[in-house]
């Protein structure tokens, strides 16, 4: 099947094109010949979120890293080319070979948040697959699920031909291999329903979670594709730690990832070490649940703090009681960012309800730690309607909260949300806050957390609301997520864009009633999910339920630490995996390097490139550089930058082959070898065609070239309106003929060639039509 070439004129007039065109560094390509069986991995939210996503990350690695599986990646676009494609009849492609997903032979979903759920809908109306499973035919792709919304599939069942549960490396494999053995689309599915971890909507009747028992089987990739545009997360992210044995009771993650698997050491320095060079990012992150919690933490910390703090070292939210003085040191030691941590809930007893395992000692002890190390900004969550809350929980957010900030002299960030029972949580049976109660909790510290230093942000009560209904739903549900993205509903996590009249109007017509779902449900009831096996026992969670609402709550420790706490998780060959503290590996070693050079490169920025922000083609350079091994001079300061300018911008859209940057290195390098090293490491559509010492000049004019002849109708009085200002054309514009525009720079101002094309050529000469050819320096 041809795949799709995406008209430049469509993406010049969406938002950041880029999210759209591929092409990216580490972006595997394979030959068609080679082909055998093609996965698309569908993540339900724009780029710059699934990007960010270390699921897909890991995925993409096992799957391509298969003879004959090409693995591709599919994002949801955004409001404006998603209409951009219903109205030129594209269908949703993916970024590899721009392929119609409906071409594909498996399209497999992450889901990670109730609320994506319409989105997964219009991604599968964008692509012409039918939207529901009992609809496709041989001819259709196998639409799976995964991720940790189908610990519940219930609500999303009737739109998926087979569901993950749990740990996905090994099934996704397992998928692919059957995908190689027969093309009958019969057969795949019935072959892939036995696989140990698949739910078969209709078919199965009991689907036990699948674990993943050792991580380092599957190291984290250490060559992820990397972005030519800014993402959520834009940075090298490792798993550390997979799990959580903590028991907060509210915490579904921290029940259903069971049981703590840590990477080994040398399993994570090696991913970071190589990830680092095959990306050249600055900022490098681990990721867990609670990162505090592993084992060698110290000995991690020591290995990537970086003397010279060009490479910064960014964690999640911590743990109260997780923040040492050694960890937030190294921390501290590379630049002064936010700090953040999970306090959850305000008052020793609710903290003890919710089993949190901290005490508001811990919270002001690791206070004094960060302000004295230097940090100014500090955030910290708490929730509200928990189980047992009470009117003074909520006044001791406010308390709590003055008391901090009077004791941290910082700007204190108070983010609110709203308690959420999950399924396979000891709450998972409990009344959900209602949504005029959750306003009026939201009215209240919006009236009481009026302090100078104090900032209050929460996610908006609505939205919790129907995360709570999917949460607990059943297979009704399906209806009414059909019948709300008809009416309009899609990126529902995106509160700019949220449609609540969609939904409200998609309950109404389906008569299906929201509260039912957010009601509490009798302990001894069947539960949507209950023919999911998690393998947390409910014995368990009903156990620990009971601990909940003793009148003074006994905690339940960490397994880690302490005996069994029999959640049944554990059983031969399935256990925690800690390691031991060791030597640390220094990945930044000191060096010294007494001088400096400066270099004037030119560079081109032509096809897909053009469509690049100027700050996000400056950072694509960067990386290049750090990638080609160059030792860049930096910045002084606690957040040093790479030291580079570049010459003005050229006008969106409009390509270039003469763009110039000045660097500087820290270690002499031949101009030429310069221009060697940043070709093998720049993108398609941007190469280095010259170098030479010296400092970049200032810019007397731009030079275009038109591939269509035109002709200017201008008066001496004519004016091109720029913001605020009437720029007189005949002062910028040094000279044209047929083909070419010369304009100058005044004052750091110029005019775009496409302005005056537009203005006053009768000719309907496109941005694709002109390229900048040439910049004339002063002399």
């Amino acid at each position: 099947m041809p795949t799709n070439r995406i008209d430049a004129e469509i993406l010049y007039h969406v938002t950041r094109p880029s999210r759209y065109t591929g092409g990216e560094i580490n972006e595997v390509i394979k030959p068609d010949s080679e082909v055998k069986v093609r996965f698309a991995l569908a993540f339900p939210d724009i780029y710059e979120i699934g990007m960010s996503h270390a699921g897909i990350k890991i995925l993409y690695a096992i799957l391509n890293a298969m003879p004959g599986v090409w693995a591709q990646r599919v994002f949801a676009p955004w409001h404006d080319m998603a209409q951009a494609l219903s109205r030129n009849d594209i269908p949703l492609y993916s970024l590899e070979e721009k392929r119609p997903l409906k071409s594909f032979d498996i399209v497999g979903f992450s889901l990670l948040y109730e609320l994506s759920y319409s989105t997964v809908v219009r991604m599968l109306r964008l692509s012409g697959i039918p939207l529901y499973a009992q609809e496709r035919s041989d001819a259709d792709p196998i639409i799976i699920a995964g991720g940790t919304s189908t610990n519940n599939p219930c609500p999303v069942s009737d739109f998926f031909d087979l569901i993950v549960i749990g740990d996905g490396e090994e099934i996704v494999q397992e998928i692919a291999l059957i995908c190689k053995k027969t093309r009958d689309r019969k057969e795949r599915l019935l072959a892939m329903s036995e696989i140990s971890g698949v739910y078969r909507p209709g078919y199965s009747r009991h689907t036990r979670k699948r674990i993943l028992k050792d991580l380092d089987l599957y190291p984290f990739p250490h060559d992820p594709v990397l972005p030519n545009i800014s993402i959520v997360h834009d940075r090298i992210g490792v798993e550390v730690a997979r799990g959580c044995t903590r028991g907060c009771r509210f915490c579904q993650a921290g029940m259903t990832y069971r049981p703590y698997r840590e990477r080994s050491f040398g399993s994570v320095i090696d991913s970071f070490q190589k990830g680092i060079s095959s990306t050249g990012y600055d900022t490098i992150a681990m990721l867990a649940l609670s990162v505090t919690d592993l084992t060698y933490i110290n000995t991690l910390m020591e290995s990537l703090s970086c003397p010279s703090r060009e490479i910064s070292v960014g964690i999640p939210s911590l743990r109260v009681e997780g923040i040492t003085k050694p960890v937030a040191d190294i921390i501290a030691s590379v630049k002064k960012a936010g700090f953040t941590m999970a306090v959850e809930a305000a008052t020793e007893r609710l903290r003890r309800v919710i089993n949190k395992g901290n005490t508001e000692e811990d919270l002001f002890r690791s206070i004094d730690i960060i302000k004295d190390l230097g940090w100014r900004s500090l955030k910290l969550y708490f929730m509200v309607g928990l189980p047992t809350e009470k009117e003074e929980d909520i006044d001791a957010i406010c308390s709590l909260s003055g008391a901090l900030a009077r004791r941290f002299r910082g700007r204190l960030n108070i983010s609110i949300s709203g308690f959420i029972p999950k399924p396979f949580t000891p709450f998972q049976w409990e009344e959900q806050l209602s949504q005029q109660r959750h306003e009026e909790h939201i009215r209240y510290l919006q009236t009481n957390l009026r302090q100078k230093n104090i900032s209050l942000k929460w996610q908006e009560p609505v939205l919790t609301f129907l995360e709570g209904v999917f949460s607990r739903g059943d297979e009704q549900l399906s209806r009414v997520i059909a019948c709300a993205e008809a009416g309009g509903a899609y990126l529902d996590g995106w509160g700019d864009t949220f449609n609540k009249d969609a939904w409200l109007q998609a309950f109404d017509k389906t008569g299906i009633d929201p509260g039912h779902y957010i009601d509490q449900k009798p302990q001894d009831t069947d539960l949507p999910w209950d023919f999911i096996d998690m393998g947390i026992l409910k014995s368990f969670l009903i156990e620990e339920r009971i601990r909940a609402y003793t009148e003074n709550p006994e905690p339940t420790p960490d397994c880690r630490q302490a005996e069994c706490s029999g959640c049944g998780v554990c059983n031969e060959g399935t256990a925690n995996i800690l390691y031991k503290e060791t030597d640390p590996v220094f990945l930044f070693p000191e060096t010294e390097h007494p001088g400096t050079c400066k270099y004037v490169v030119g560079i081109t920025k032509e096809d897909e490139l053009r469509f690049l922000s100027p700050r996000d083609f400056m950072e694509m350079i960067k990386r290049a550089i750090r990638r080609a091994g160059m030792i860049a001079a930096y910045s002084e300061g606690f957040s040093p930058v790479m030291k580079m300018s570049t010459t003005p911008p050229t006008s969106f859209g409009i390509a270039s082959i003469s763009e110039f940057i000045q660097i500087e290195l820290k270690k002499e390098l031949e101009p030429e070898e310069i221009v060697s090293l940043l070709n093998r490491h720049l993108p398609d559509g941007s190469r280095a065609f010259m170098c030479s010492r010296g400092k970049l000049q200032k810019v007397s004019s731009y030079v275009y070239l038109s591939s269509k002849p035109f002709t200017l109708s201008l008066d001496d009085a004519a004016t091109i309106r720029k913001g605020e200002n009437e720029l007189r054309v005949n002062d910028f514009l040094a000279s044209y003929d047929r083909t070419t525009l010369t304009i100058r720079f005044i004052e750091g101002r110029t005019i775009s060639p496409l302005a005056i094309l537009e203005s006053f050529s009768c000719e309907k000469i496109s941005f694709k039509d002109i390229v900048k050819t040439e910049t004339i320096f002063m002399p």
